[in-house]
């Protein structure tokens, strides 16, 4: 019996994996004709910062980089976009400025607390997300 899926979510696992395409590729082999892939990345390698040191991804994308990568192997990107434009400032503060290699626990619970007040105005701050997320179609 011949297992298939038609759509593939990867969530903060493709900047993991020594060789993205062999991943890619992978998915193509697992999904019908047509399957989706919902594939989220961290976003801009400018942003590395002692977080990504701990956290390991081996790259950080741009917009440019992420769909290339997707069309080498042989995927129609649908919509790309950014995500998670609150979580810029404290993710550049801590890792950047102060190179902290942890999130601590209020850290977290004042972000947690904040989340339904920064959801609202997200849209009008003037920085791209943390994050990428593509919606790509198996060709």
């Amino acid at each position: 019996m011949e297992t298939s899926f038609d759509t593939v979510l990867m969530i903060n696992v493709l900047e993991h994996v020594p060789n993205e395409q062999v991943a890619l590729r992978t998915f193509g082999l697992l999904s019908h004709t047509a399957g989706h892939a919902v594939i989220l990345v961290p976003r801009d390698p400018g942003f590395h910062g002692s977080l990504d040191a701990v956290l390991g991804p081996r790259e950080r994308y741009t917009k440019a980089s992420f769909r290339e990568s997707l069309e080498r192997a042989g995927l129609r990107v649908g919509q790309l976009f950014s995500f998670n434009r609150c979580s810029v400032p404290g993710c550049w503060i801590s890792g950047k400025l102060l190179g902290k290699k942890t999130f601590s626990k209020p850290q977290l619970k004042r972000l947690d607390t904040a989340m339904p007040m920064l959801k609202r105005i997200e849209k009008l701050w003037p920085w791209q997300g943390l994050s990428l997320i593509a919606v790509a179609v198996k060709e």
